[in-house]
């Protein structure tokens, strides 16, 4: 029986560890030109049939591309932030009115006999305890109101600190998107002269091993935001419906909207519906209360059961195999962890069918 050279073992492991940590450091530095990159593989087959169907230079029917491209993402963030403005400048109004009701309702409540009557009551039984455990009851009760005005501070600090951090990421956000659009185009000019200076340095085996992980690759990440298409539109369809059934105002208006929102990282339907639900139950509707809640609940239900299997009916992955990516994914990397696990779990799985890990464990085996 052969045993394991642990020179060699320790030598792969050595090499897989500086990748994995290469590509930790490296991808934050370089991921303006990743996404390049993959634009450029995305508009590499149209722009070539453009060229060719319109007698165009290629640099020319790259830009046109571009700018399809870029009209139609500056369209829907339009299109998105105007009716976010909208509703959010109606909800803000509907809560500015809500509170001030409650307010006012607070005060006739503090002004009645019976709060007066009970206030009284209160008294007397805080009266008859003695000298130590009255001052205890106030202590606690002062310390409910720092605790409680220490909250609405924080709460408010978050708040800010938020909007801050989102202003303070425009300009980056901004410039990494020109850059993203640079490379795509100077990727693009030199796509088949790159991919034929790549034939020529790798051999005839190892460039079908790329191509086998690339064309994986490529339907996982086209698989990927076919997924995320479908999820965002059975979300929009059930507020839809769910707000009809309420009688809600432009139900298709705000279906359509939260749908967008639930594709937007960090956000989802919860940023519309909770402050909705709770300007409801200032309101005392308590109708509105229970619809929304349970109309929320089905909504998240819903995505958490379909999302694996749609994940997996798309991308061609095993349903189980797909929850614990999604997972995994989740907890290391947060919400970009639910493109990057299952996303890792193809590249794995196209390695191990081009023969990769065999070939490593070969060499470890036998030199």
């Amino acid at each position: 029986m052969n045993h394991l050279p642990i020179e060699r073992f320790y030598f792969v492991t050595f090499i897989i560890l500086a990748i994995i940590l290469s590509g930790l450091y490296l991808l934050p530095l370089l991921y303006p030109f990743i996404i390049g990159l993959i634009l450029a593989m995305i508009i590499h087959q149209p722009v070539t049939a453009l060229q060719h169907r319109l007698l165009l230079p290629r640099w020319l029917a790259i830009i046109l591309w571009l700018l399809l491209l870029i009209s139609i993402i500056t369209g829907i963030m339009i299109l998105l932030i105007t009716q976010a403005i909208l509703e959010l400048s109606t909800l803000s109004s509907k809560l500015l009115v809500s509170i001030d009701r409650f307010i006012h309702q607070m005060n006739q409540q503090l002004q009645s006999s019976e709060w007066l009557q009970w206030m009284e009551q209160l008294e007397q039984i805080l009266t008859g305890f003695s000298p130590q455990l009255q001052e205890t009851v106030q202590g606690n009760l002062g310390e409910l109101l720092t605790s409680l005005g220490n909250s609405l501070k924080n709460l408010i600090s978050a708040i800010f600190g938020q909007l801050v951090k989102f202003v303070a990421v425009i300009p980056n956000a901004t410039s990494t998107f020109f850059i993203a659009i640079l490379s795509t185009f100077f990727i693009a000019l030199d796509y088949d002269k790159l991919r034929d200076r790549l034939h020529r340095m790798l051999p005839a085996e190892r460039m079908m091993n790329i191509q086998l992980v690339y064309n994986d690759l490529r339907q996982a990440l086209f698989g990927f935001f076919r997924a995320q298409f479908k999820l965002v539109s059975v979300t929009a369809l059930l507020i839809m419906v769910g707000l009809l059934f309420l009688q809600v105002e432009h139900a298709f208006t705000i279906g359509m909207m939260m749908g967008m929102i639930d594709f937007i990282p960090y956000l989802g339907v919860g940023v519309i519906m909770l402050p909705w639900i709770l300007i409801s139950f200032i309101e005392n509707d308590y109708t509105m209360v229970m619809g929304l809640s349970i109309l929320f609940g089905i909504v998240v239900l819903v995505r958490q059961f379909m999302e694996p299997r749609i994940m997996a009916t798309t991308i061609g992955l095993n349903p189980l195999i797909t929850l614990i990516a999604l997972f995994v994914g989740l907890q290391l990397f947060g919400f970009w962890g639910l493109m990057i696990g299952p996303i890792l779990y193809v590249i794995l799985l196209s390695l191990w069918k081009a023969g990769i890990f065999h070939e490593v464990w070969s060499y470890i085996r036998n030199g």
